[in-house]
């Protein structure tokens, strides 16, 4: 049978009427043919199709690859509106917002595992691109990564992956460590086979790679990187847990991007050199230092509280504690996930209260909250305040769209981040109600009254856990976006003081780790 001409798809009124095997095809060639019209109203009505064919009872794969035909026509109405023109650099764009949410609703969908490989690759790897958009290299190159386990040498995710860790290294006020994420970029390209990659990928692949060499020493590029292993720690216990939050990629380091190369083991990330005012202290490196040692404590509670020896600790003997007879646990382990929880996600609201500080929004202390601080006074109602707001700067775009993946109903329409309303409802009981974990859940309790417990919040062991690293990971790349979004300020602040300017230099020494207690 011959593949139907856009025309012939474009003509029909809907696609419910049709086999949904031909339904699917036609929904393609809908995407495909208005995408390459250049017409926004023929964009607009393929949005409207598929949207039609996603709201049926579909089977979970065709559910899953439609949400991904749905974000290829975002897509292609985000080029047609914004690209070439003064709009691309407006931070809040719903057609970057519903391509996101699209594509994440395709990889947590029960129908994604049954997706072909290709398919499953090309929705990580579009993930990943609109992640970096955003301004999130770290979230971007995470996702990159994910779609070549899916499909090793997928030649667009190689190529796309060069282009985030070259944005990471565009941003990172560290030069040396830019040279080495310039390195791993310049030979994600050069290994980056040239099946699977789309028309005109190749060439523009080969002048970014070229773009790189000449930024770098011929020595330092003309051979594959070999970092010699660095030292994980005295103990064998410090060792297990710094490979842990290295294979988990939390620590405060651009480098973790790298794998399991331990050059990414520390956490280096600082805030670049600050210039403030004559008879300023220095109040906002004392607060970024904070800032990183809650991050770093809360990881190694998470660590030692998801610990797979579960033994009990003497802190919990004679504590005296009621069964309930519902399978509930207790415990030393099970506080600490919780405390690294609360701690991670307290982390994101002063990460908000430094940039209110540092851009001198004038918010109030009290009021100052990621989903806030992007606003007039912090008002809602009083619009985005445009002294950050659509401002070239990439790291501090992505914070702002880190904060929208927290999910707030007084501030953003939506959650981007699918389980982020778990992760706010976790944080209210935990912070004001009533959590109780459990090894294992009935699975109708509420039908046996007397082991339903009618206050409690009920969440599995498990659950905890992962919604622990799900938040210590938005935390980590929240205190990243920080860092390097002051240093592209503070590059532009320095443009606009000129050379002469006369800047007195002001040396703060580095904590010895025998001091720390």
């Amino acid at each position: 049978m011959a593949m139907p001409k856009y025309s012939e798809v474009r003509a029909l009124p809907t696609l419910l009427n049709m086999p949904i095997d031909d339904s699917m095809t036609a929904a393609a060639i809908l995407v495909d043919g208005a995408q390459d019209t250049g017409s926004e109203s023929e964009v607009k009505h393929a949005i409207r199709v598929i949207d039609e064919l996603r709201a049926a009872s579909v089977a979970k794969s065709h559910s899953a690859e439609l949400s991904y035909f749905a974000a290829n026509a975002w897509g292609a109405l985000r080029a047609i509106r914004h690209r070439g023109k003064p709009s691309e650099w407006q931070w809040r764009q719903p057609e970057i917002e519903q391509g996101l949410l699209a594509l994440r609703t395709a990889a947590n969908s029960e129908g994604f595992a049954a997706l072909p490989r290709g398919r499953r690759t090309q929705i990580l790897t579009n993930m990943g691109s609109l992640l970096n958009t955003i301004g999130r290299p770290l979230d971007a190159i995470a996702a990159y990564d994910e779609a070549l386990r899916h499909f090793p040498n997928f030649g667009m995710a190689m190529v796309n992956r060069a282009v985030a860790l070259k944005t990471l290294a565009d941003a990172h006020y560290n030069t040396d460590q830019s040279a080495v994420l310039l390195h791993a970029a310049f030979y994600s390209i050069i290994q980056a086979p040239r099946e699977h990659l789309e028309p005109g990928a190749y060439e523009s692949s080969q002048e970014h790679a070229h773009r790189i060499a000449t930024r770098l020493p011929l020595g330092f590029i003309s051979k594959p990187l070999s970092i010699p292993p660095a030292n994980l720690g005295r103990s064998k216990r410090e060792r297990d847990y710094r490979r842990w939050a290295l294979r988990n990629r939390l620590f405060l380091n651009p480098l973790v991007v790298l794998g399991d190369a331990t050059l990414g083991a520390k956490d280096t990330l600082n805030l670049p050199s600050l210039v403030t005012g004559i008879h300023d202290g220095p109040g906002l490196v004392g607060m970024f230092t904070q800032i990183k040692q809650e991050y770093v404590t809360a990881r190694f509670l998470a660590w030692e509280g998801s610990d797979e020896d579960h033994r009990p600790h003497f802190s919990d003997r004679q504590t005296h504690l009621t069964d309930t007879l519902d399978y509930a646990v207790y415990g030393l382990a099970i506080e600490k996930l919780k405390i690294a929880f609360r701690m991670a996600y307290s982390i994101l609201d002063k990460c908000a209260f430094f940039l209110n500080k540092y851009h001198s929004l004038g918010l109030e202390d009290q009021d100052v909250t990621l989903g806030r601080v992007w606003f007039v006074k912090g008002n809602f109602k009083k619009g985005l305040n445009p002294m950050v707001v659509d401002t070239p700067n990439l790291p501090l775009r992505g914070l702002f769209w880190l904060a929208r993946d927290v999910y707030d109903p007084q501030t953003f329409r939506d959650s981007l981040e699918l389980d982020s309303r778990d992760l706010k409802d976790l944080r209210n009981h935990l912070e004001h109600k009533y959590l109780k974990v459990h090894d294992f859940l009935l699975p109708d309790a509420s039908s046996l009254s007397g082991l339903r417990d009618q206050y409690a919040k009920s969440v599995l062991r498990e659950s905890l856990e992962a919604k622990t690293m799900t938040i210590l990971r938005l935390a980590c790349s929240a205190v990243t976006c920080l860092s390097l979004g002051v240093h592209r300020e503070e590059r532009r602040r320095a443009k606009e003081r000129g050379s002469e300017a006369i800047v007195p230099p002001m040396f703060l020494p580095t904590i010895q780790d025998r001091s720390k207690t």
